[in-house]
């Protein structure tokens, strides 16, 4: 490429405003479209990039000679904005889990396949310093054979009722949005063992919920096995009632030893 990547941003939320700022001190790209449709986050993000042209839609968007496209709102979208963007020859960075489910995300990688366009997500947790060194010790054996691994995620701030609900919700529940980077830290640790059994369940508002449903899911536990014996459980929610913003925990156990981020 003889010029630098030229970047449209579809969402000007906080995160992705953040993300402008990193890339317009660094320099490595150039963010030439913003596209939201809330007319207000456009005009905060305009203040990020004042050179940035400023789309209503997502189709609009992709009027831009871009050479990549970052994905960021929490959207039921998302899977065929990026499937739209490929098409077009447009590599595809998603800021927000990339799809909802396991064919959504299958029809979207196979699209990146077929156009021989990078596809990438923003799974940021793995690229802490803190698990890097986990993965490190676990990978030189340092604590033996990890036979048990547990990891949670859970905001005390979350989407509103209102979005939770009915068939024009915006994207998935909290596991998509927040327990999806723990099932990669739980997978990405002993280099994707093979999983062999997941089970768990979903609750919403108290209730349990039998799938398909209505509603996401705001509460979420989850336990699957690894070869060896080994056994990762999860749990994730939104809008907990909590003293701080946020908990989020990584604990490996080992028979030599054992090794736990907690981060609130």
């Amino acid at each position: 490429m003889r010029h630098r990547p030229r970047l449209g941003f579809y969402g000007a939320g906080s995160l992705a405003r953040e993300r402008m700022l990193t890339i317009a001190v660094d320099g490595a790209a150039e963010v030439v479209a913003i596209g939201d449709a809330d007319a207000q986050k456009r005009e905060v993000a305009h203040g990020v990039e004042p050179g940035a042209a400023l789309c209503e839609s997502f189709d609009a968007l992709l009027q831009h000679p871009v050479d990549g496209i970052v994905l960021a709102t929490p959207g039921q979208a998302h899977a065929a904005q990026a499937e739209a963007a490929l098409a077009r020859g447009i590599a595809v960075f998603s800021l927000w889990p990339l799809a909802r489910g396991a064919a959504e995300t299958r029809h979207v990688v196979d699209a990146a396949q077929r156009a021989d366009r990078l596809l990438g997500d923003n799974l940021s947790y793995r690229r802490t310093r803190a698990m890097q060194a986990v993965r490190q010790c676990v990978a030189a054996g340092e604590i033996g054979e990890v036979f048990a691994v547990e990891l949670a995620f859970h905001r005390a701030l979350g989407p509103n009722r209102a979005q939770l609900h009915g068939s024009q919700r915006p994207g998935g529940g909290c596991v998509s949005d927040l327990g999806v980077h723990m099932i990669d830290l739980a997978l990405w640790v002993p280099d994707f063992a093979q999983v062999r059994s997941v089970t768990g369940c979903l609750h919403a508002e108290g209730r349990r919920l039998v799938m398909p449903a209505e509603h996401v899911e705001d509460h979420a536990l989850a336990q699957f096995d690894l070869p060896g014996g080994c056994v990762v459980r999860l749990g994730c929610s939104w809008n907990r009632p909590a003293r701080c913003d946020a908990t989020i925990e990584a604990r490996f156990h080992g028979t030599r030893g054992g090794i736990w981020r907690c981060a609130t």
